[in-house]
């Protein structure tokens, strides 16, 4: 069944810095299970972090490792398949995952309104980006997504997630209807390349005047003011 066209809103959350903070413990556990594969110490801000995907962080880690190696693909398989082990059990612990501010309450209204329909756009791989957010019972929140294991560039992940919220939803999202919001300047760049609006939130590693130098449809501090982000999506 082909999707009908409709004023439908769909909005696509980032993850890390957005919706919920590992503070850095997920980075650190990736990192450190490669160093192990490779057998070499990396340095590293955990900035590289922010608005990537997880397997375009490692191959570039990789790629820049000075010793002969294996196939790229392969040591990244392996690293994921640790990392994802090791991530299920840490962050059952209460304080392996936080909640940012706003965001519970934020979902919960969107949900009610019938012509907003909302998705996931991470670079997480997709089974990374569900055991943090079922840490903190937010999977049921976005039935559709697009994800790191999907492609390795962020830029090419709209299309995806877009195509996804058709099928499921059964509604046509024109560019203009549809929003991504994150914390980084690469969220920004992806919605602008892809003719999309943005609403960056300076909730994670970088502040408002990093994100705005990149020309936000919608700049704020946080998702804490619900009614106000909500009558942004409704008069867009």
């Amino acid at each position: 069944m082909s999707a009908i066209m409709s004023s439908s809103k769909l909005l696509l959350f980032d993850v890390d810095g957005t919706l919920i903070s590992t503070n850095g413990v997920a980075g650190k556990i990736m990192l450190r299970i490669l160093q192990e594969e490779i057998h070499q110490s990396i340095e590293y801000d955990i900035k590289v972090f922010v608005g990537s995907t997880d397997r375009l962080i490692l191959r570039q880690f990789i790629e820049n490792a000075s010793l002969p190696i294996e196939d790229i693909d392969t040591i990244i398989d392996r690293v994921l398949l640790k990392y994802l082990s090791e991530l299920s059990t840490t962050l059952n612990s209460p304080k392996g995952v936080k909640i940012q501010n706003g965001v519970t309450n934020l979902l919960q209204r969107l949900k009610d309104d019938e012509l907003i329909k909302m998705g996931l756009l991470t670079g997480n791989i997709k089974a990374g980006a569900h055991f943090k957010l079922g840490a903190v019972n937010l999977n049921t929140f976005f039935p559709i997504g697009a994800f790191g294991d999907d492609a390795i560039e962020r830029n090419s992940l709209p299309p995806i997630a877009i195509n996804r919220a058709e099928k499921y939803f059964g509604v046509a999202f024109p560019p203009q209807n549809v929003w991504i919001i994150g914390d980084s300047p690469k969220d920004i760049i992806c919605a602008n390349t892809n003719g999309l609006k943005s609403m960056a939130v300076a909730s994670g590693w970088n502040s408002l005047d990093e994100l705005k130098k990149h020309n936000p449809t919608v700049l704020l501090e946080s998702l804490s003011d619900t009614q106000e982000i909500i009558k942004i999506f409704q008069n867009s």
